[in-house]
């Protein structure tokens, strides 16, 4: 589950589009969908019964929270399964 981001968001574009760039320059393999500026909110699985993560997400639609500044870009590991954990790799000050 997941929430759009929007705002001065053509840093975070040039950003992206640079590292793509370079992954692709250093032969890496990149997620080549389109960029969806996003903050990740939930990964229910199956923890969680379809139908009520369908009521949240209807219920959240309209939301629009308050405005913050994001100070700090974040490259994270996200290490899946039964008991998922995080690392962070690196950070950059904005």
């Amino acid at each position: 589950m997941w929430v759009g981001v929007a705002g001065d968001l053509e840093p975070m574009r040039e950003l992206h589009k640079a590292l793509r760039r370079e992954l692709k320059r250093a032969r890496f393999p990149y997620d080549e969908r389109p960029w969806k500026p996003h903050l990740t909110l939930a990964r229910p699985g199956d923890r969680i019964p379809r139908a009520d993560v369908d009521a949240d997400r209807a219920a959240l639609d309209a939301y629009v929270g308050p405005r913050w500044a994001a100070r700090e870009v974040l490259l994270m590991r996200s290490n899946l399964g039964p008991e998922p954990t995080y690392e962070r790799l690196a950070g950059w000050l904005l």
